[in-house]
């Protein structure tokens, strides 16, 4: 990957389409911290995708950055413009750890769903079910404790269903997620753990499909590998809030590029890093 290949652009809010839904705490929390920074740090990352309706943008990582900025009703967004499905950019999913709430069977819970029913499967029958999108994903609570979550329905109703799962227990507070590699050490530890609701990992073409559809993800559950992010932008919010014209504000922000990459002022790291804060 060289700079050149490095693209950010000033694009309507409302061009930015969301694929998950937000979290309400975290929005919160980002729009008080955005006020008093008074700059955008790190621009979303978006895919560039077209359909009948015309181009979008569909936001893969910094649903959060977008809610908050619409909240705050500033009109454009600063994004990096990436090419979806290529360059190295992959998805994952994101598992979420239920909370163990005192009198409050969060499992029974989720089996009481409407359409949705939970199937004894054995983690091997589980890992295959989900993969084939047999079932909507499993939990785990052990090797010897696997449960699928079979759901009635077509793929938006599935994933209307993910979306009922995860309101069962965001509400008991902030929801602890765990990668796909934490996943594979939890369940080789070969013992009881707290119960793992366990997501499929959607494909580029889904998400597409999701973000220009009604229906959402629910928040936290898809994990874009992206190389190359733009870090440590900051831009001024005054800026995409002033009522310039979107091709004036590109203009300022191609010779803002244009000179930071000049005067040396960006780097790529082509190895993966650890980066202490001063």
């Amino acid at each position: 990957m060289e700079l050149n290949s490095l693209r950010l652009q000033i694009i309507p809010s409302d061009n930015a389409l969301l694929h998950e839904e937000t979290d309400f705490n975290r929005v919160n929390r980002l729009k008080n911290y955005l006020v008093q920074l008074e700059y955008l740090k790190n621009p979303p990352i978006v895919g560039k995708i077209k359909s009948n309706d015309g181009t979008h943008y569909v936001v893969l990582d910094g649903a959060t950055r977008t809610t908050a900025l619409r909240e705050l009703k500033i009109p454009d967004i600063l994004v990096q413009v990436v090419e979806y499905g290529e360059g190295g950019i992959s998805v994952e999913a994101w598992n979420h750890v239920l909370p163990n709430v005192t009198n409050m069977n969060i499992i029974d819970t989720i089996g009481s769903l409407e359409r949705i029913s939970l199937i004894k499967l054995s983690l091997h029958e589980a890992q295959n079910a989900v993969l084939m999108r047999e079932i909507a994903g499993y939990i785990y609570s052990s090797p010897n404790t696997v449960l699928g979550v079979k759901v009635q329905g077509d793929f938006f109703t599935q994933i209307e269903a993910l979306t009922k799962i995860v309101k069962t227990y965001e509400q008991y507070g902030e929801i602890y997620r765990l990668a796909q590699a934490d996943l594979e050490q939890l369940i080789a530890a070969q013992h009881e753990h707290s119960s793992v609701m366990v997501f499929p990992q959607f494909t580029p073409r889904e998400i597409r499909d999701i973000a220009l559809s009604s229906t959402k993800l629910p928040a936290g559950i898809t994990r874009h590998i992206i190389p190359g992010r733009a870090l440590n932008v900051n831009i001024p919010l005054d800026l995409l809030n002033n009522s310039q014209s979107l091709e004036e504000k590109n203009k300022w922000l191609d010779k803002w590029l244009t000179d930071k990459i000049v005067t040396r002022k960006v780097r790529y790291y082509h190895e993966p890093v650890f980066v202490f804060d001063e």
